[in-house]
């Protein structure tokens, strides 16, 4: 379905900032990123906020510090709630919290998996839903109406690699419920969306941020042999031959939000890669993708009473 087409967006001089996870990588680089620009202000959420190393541009006026449990709806309303107290508005929603899990499909346990989808998309989605209900109702009264929802995802929210099952599971749904959210908002309300899909970046991602969850004995193998989980797992160190820096991440994903080189065009931003790594293997699995298209379009195609095209574009699921 074609996007509708959106009224340009302007943040105001004094935006409102709402990020997850700042307490480290990508979300601490991007409180620096956020108050470099005049009169932003930013509300910084972690489990313990007062472990944040804040940047010397903030002070009192433009840094909000506050508690939150992520995988409590109350605690998310009481942060929203203190925004608002605050600043009386929020322009930006920044989901970056988020954590992976390491292990084969058999050796994770479901418990596990379902505590990574509580951090990973339960809790983005219901923060995107007090964002809208802000954006569209709040916000009006102390200046534009609107704002911008972004959905830190990953390289693997678009792909995937071995021993991740649950944490590529989170990314691409989080990725959908943004792309099906973004086709349901009235453009009057002046709300963005933009999803980044970083590669590796040098964040305690890949230790402190990676719960392992055990192998099945099925799976050991000798090192000769070994198979793809075990691979992943030997990529130790990774980062810092592909990884970005945080801070170099951050700055980019600050100057897309507030569409610096005006780029946005009247629609959102649905998927962003970010860094070489992940534009070269997104591009590597799309290609693959067309070529598996054109090869089995006869046999995808037979199944349908003749030219169904129109009839997609009359409905709006497609443009040309």
């Amino acid at each position: 379905m074609s996007q509708s087409a959106l009224t340009a967006l302007t943040l105001p001089h004094n935006a409102v900032w709402f990020v997850t996870g700042t307490s480290s990588g990508i979300g601490h680089s991007l409180l620096s990123s956020i108050l470099s620009a005049p009169g932003h202000r930013v509300v910084a959420l972690s489990r313990d906020p007062s472990a944040i190393p804040l940047p010397s541009t903030s002070t009192k006026d433009n840094t909000l510090l506050v508690p939150v449990d992520l995988k409590s709806k109350d605690s998310i309303k009481a942060a929203f709630d203190a925004a608002i107290k605050t600043f009386g508005r929020i322009d930006v929603v920044v989901n970056n919290a988020g954590y992976g899990l390491i292990g084969e499909l058999e050796s994770v346990s479901v418990t596990a998996g379902r505590e990574l989808f509580e951090i990973n998309y339960w809790a983005p989605i219901q923060i995107t839903l007090e964002a809208i209900r802000i954006f569209r109702e709040v916000n009006p009264l102390s200046g534009p109406i609107g704002g911008v929802i972004a959905q830190v995802s990953s390289a693997g929210g678009y792909i995937t690699a071995p021993g991740q099952v649950y944490y590529h599971s989170s990314k691409w749904a989080l990725e959908a419920a943004t792309e099906s959210l973004v086709k349901e908002l009235d453009p009057e309300w002046h709300i963005r969306a933009v999803i980044f899909e970083p590669g590796s970046v040098k964040t305690k991602w890949s230790n402190a941020n990676m719960v392992d969850g055990g192998q099945h004995p099925a799976y050991v193998r000798e090192e000769s042999k070994m198979l793809g989980t075990d691979l992943i797992r030997n990529m130790a160190g990774w980062e810092g031959k592909l990884g970005a820096e945080a801070r170099d991440v951050a700055n980019l994903m600050a100057k897309v939000v507030r569409d610096e080189e005006g780029k946005w065009g009247g629609r959102n931003l649905l998927r962003l890669p970010v860094g070489a790594d992940s534009w070269t293997l997104i591009k590597s699995d799309v290609e693959e993708v067309r070529c598996n298209l054109e090869k089995w379009k006869k046999e995808s195609e037979s199944t349908s009473p003749g030219d169904v095209k129109e009839t997609l574009k009359a409905l709006g699921l497609i443009q040309e």
